[in-house]
């Protein structure tokens, strides 16, 4: 059972991921100019080159899903009872996030947004497997484009699904 202890715990975690959310955020858009400016020009930027962009770009969209997946690691762990095990857990605890686990918690995220942050997992997968320099620019660029969308749809999420934790444990906002 959630007490308001519990409640403020989770919330305080989400609340940091979210934060967080929002700086890598902020240097990805940077990033994603840069590559921008790379692509259209063809030349260098300072000392880097359109792979060093790519890479640049690779990085903060791996920090983005880090962050996001931090808040489904604190969902699953406070609420869900554990992790996913296996080979598959990441993309098992992105998907649970749709799940309504009944008197537990409401979904966190719509099928929608799952599909979304799932191409952002498959990304940070490849990412961390493949040589930076074959990574490619236009799929980085397309993904970095992509964050500020999901990230509002995210953010309206997160704030719905605590509202309803909220409400369904009775935790009021006054001490």
């Amino acid at each position: 059972m959630m007490n308001k202890r519990k409640f403020l715990v989770l919330k305080a975690a989400i609340d940091r991921e979210t934060k967080n959310l929002d700086r890598i955020e902020s240097r990805l858009q940077r990033y994603r100019r840069m590559l921008s400016d790379l692509e259209v020009q063809e030349k260098q930027y300072g000392a880097l080159d359109l792979s060093d962009a790519c890479i640049l770009v690779g990085a903060a969209l791996d920090d983005y899903y880090l962050a996001v997946e931090n808040i489904f690691k604190v969902v699953a762990t406070e609420l869900d009872g554990g992790l996913p095990a296996g080979e598959h857990w990441h993309r098992r605890l992105l998907t649970n996030m749709m799940l309504e686990v009944p008197g537990i918690r409401p979904p966190l995220l719509s099928e929608d947004t799952v599909f979304q942050l799932d191409e952002l997992r498959r990304f940070r997968h490849l990412f961390r497997n493949i040589y930076g320099f074959a990574l490619d620019a236009n799929r980085v660029a397309d993904l970095a484009e992509k964050v500020p969308d999901i990230t509002k749809h995210l953010k309206q999420e997160i704030n719905s699904f605590m509202a309803t934790m909220q409400a369904i444990y009775s935790i009021s906002d006054e001490s």
